[in-house]
């Protein structure tokens, strides 16, 4: 027996879809907003963001406690 999708159930498949398209269209332009309200926090891409975090990058090497790490 050949199973048929109804129309009651159609309709749910369309309003998910088209749920799911709002939510995704309205995080990208929600996120893209905080981004480029932030930008000069988070810097451009692929911009060297070590800052104060490790013992590679001349930005920081001089941060307290990195000390040990740079085999002083």
């Amino acid at each position: 027996m050949l199973s048929r999708i109804s129309i009651a159930e159609w309709a749910f498949i369309a309003i998910e879809f088209v749920v799911a398209v709002i939510m995704l269209c309205y995080g990208t332009v929600v996120v893209s907003g905080k981004i480029m309200a932030n930008w000069h926090t988070y810097g451009a891409p692929f911009q060297c963001h070590c800052e104060l975090l490790w013992n590679t990058c001349a930005c920081a090497a001089t941060r307290p406690g990195m000390e040990c790490l740079l085999g002083a």
